[in-house]
């Protein structure tokens, strides 16, 4: 996977690994009330200026036409980078859940858990 310095990664590269495509995260409502949340928590004053993917450009991802192998593609913000791969694999985000919410792992260990 490509980063650059400031940990922006190649979303064309990972999403292309689940054959998806990072414009279709992009225009979902899940994805634009995120990072408007993102806005709110972490962008003072930013409020409602990414309730679009025009809005979004340039803040939270930006994309070259330049041929895959010399950085082309769709790059995110490195704050995308777990919701995005979340949305990749659904394995992912079920590992992230494990991790990451301690309610929900502790249920998991819990006596009569449903183990499939």
């Amino acid at each position: 996977m490509s980063f650059t310095n400031e940990a922006w990664f190649n979303a064309t590269v990972v999403a292309k690994r689940y054959k998806k495509r990072p414009n279709d995260w992009l225009g979902q409502t899940a994805t634009l009330e995120y990072v408007a949340g993102l806005d709110d928590e972490l962008v003072t004053g930013a409020a409602g200026n990414s309730n679009s993917v025009t809005g979004m450009a340039g803040k939270w991802y930006h994309t070259s036409n330049a041929r895959a192998d010399s950085g082309g593609g769709t790059w995110l913000h490195p704050e995308l980078a777990v919701e995005f791969a979340r949305w990749c694999d659904a394995k992912f985000a079920v590992w992230c859940d494990a991790r990451f919410d301690p309610p929900c792992a502790c249920r998991r260990s819990a006596p009569g858990y449903p183990h499939l």
